[in-house]
């Protein structure tokens, strides 16, 4: 049995994410900022290290892929969504009501077992990306342009959530963190690399 060896890309900078809302599933292009990141992960990344390429179907993840790799096939799949953030998105902690920021500080508490309305506990996020994981090859070398939610639990598979249920993992836009999937063994080999963000 091989191994897998994942880098995952959280996408640039958003308009959403310039304005301090939670998007979720919500579709939102990038920023001018955005995009620039994007672009400057083109110093870091070359196509031949990797054997393939995904991308969430979101805009924000499909066009930093597009803009970081632009000459490469970019497979895209819906499972490498960010967590669906129900009701909540295009808002933020200011425009909810107590009501409503206690569901949110409930959920942050505990992002497995609970869901915000209308959206997804991140237990539901881990099922569908891991099957996503399970279908690729044993050994294989993947890039994947997707969402923080996304990289957050992939870590958190392999070293377990923050036993005080804070989110204490920084991924920030345009992000590399790589991870390998062997036999015997997960190992994390890189988080929240912004190294190429310096050109920008």
């Amino acid at each position: 049995m091989g191994k897998r060896t994942i880098t995952w890309v959280r996408h640039g900078q958003s308009e959403w994410n310039a304005v301090g809302r939670w998007q979720g599933h919500s579709d939102i292009p990038l920023s001018e900022l955005g995009q620039a990141q994007a672009c400057s992960l083109r110093s870091r990344l070359k196509p031949d290290d990797y054997d393939l390429i995904y991308s969430s179907d979101l805009l924000r993840a499909h066009e930093t892929g597009r803009l970081a790799l632009p000459e490469s096939e970019i497979l895209v799949d819906n499972r490498l969504r960010e967590i669906n953030f129900g009701l909540y998105e295009g808002h933020n902690a200011e425009t909810l009501d107590e009501e409503a920021r206690k569901k949110v500080f409930q959920w942050w508490a505990k992002p497995y077992d609970f869901k915000l309305d209308g959206g997804e506990s991140m237990n539901c996020l881990n099922l569908r990306v891991q099957q996503w994981l399970d279908e690729l090859p044993e050994d294989c070398r993947v890039i994947v342009f997707t969402h923080g939610g996304v990289v957050r639990n992939a870590l958190w598979q392999i070293v377990g959530p923050p036993a005080s249920g804070e989110w204490s993992v920084v991924v920030e836009n345009c992000s590399l963190t790589v991870t390998e999937y062997g036999p015997r063994r997960n190992l994390i080999h890189r988080v929240n690399d912004c190294f190429h963000l310096g050109l920008v």
